[in-house]
């Protein structure tokens, strides 16, 4: 598809500080996200629980882009058919968890996602055609901070933030859509409790 113009990319993002005190490298990580997506776009995340997920899914919450969370047991076809039900633009992933590479998966699928226009992977070798999660950062590295905080204002509590879709056990997976207000009420309750 077209490249939009360098000044029309949609800031999301930029992380001061994130500390990874589940691995043995802990330590600050200082980036800066852009996404080619505007508000109420969907962008999907087909990969473990690794810091990059969460990186890329609070820079898309900031931008009020709409997270699909791809379950890591489906196949290529499964996962197409989520992608293209939710209208994905972006779909973040690994190549290498579990000995599976996510985008292989979908490419052997063989199903049409005309509206996905980019394949980031967070972890592991790069196919052909797809950005490196490292050069998908790098992008941002020239947004201001006022546009940064201009785009996150703009997102509403009763904005949707995700789409989580069902396993697909007795059928097609169907989606449900999520609030921030709803999500981060949830958050809260859970954090009184722990």
């Amino acid at each position: 598809g077209a490249t939009a113009p360098a000044d029309a990319l949609s800031p999301v993002i930029r992380v001061e500080r994130l500390t990874k005190t589940y691995t043995p490298e802990a330590g600050p990580v200082l980036s800066d996200i852009s996404f080619e997506i505007a508000k109420g776009d969907v962008f999907a995340i087909w990969a473990p629980n690794v810091h990059e997920w969460t990186v890329a899914a609070l820079g898309g919450y900031l931008a009020g882009a709409v997270l699909v969370p791809v379950n890591t047991r489906f196949r290529g076809r499964e996962a197409a058919y989520v992608l293209r039900r939710a209208h994905a633009t972006v779909l973040f992933t690994v190549t290498d968890f579990l000995d599976t590479d996510y985008v292989a998966l979908l490419h052997s699928a063989q199903e049409e996602l005309p509206e996905l226009r980019e394949i980031v992977v967070l972890r592991g070798p790069v196919p052909e055609g797809c950005t490196s999660f490292a050069d998908f950062l790098a992008r941002g590295a020239s947004i201001d901070d006022a546009t940064l905080d201009e785009r996150s204002a703009s997102v509403r509590p009763d904005d949707v933030c995700h789409i989580l879709f069902t396993s697909g056990t007795t059928g097609s997976p169907k989606g449900a859509m999520l609030v921030h207000d709803a999500v981060c009420r949830v958050y809260e309750c859970w954090a009184d409790v722990i």
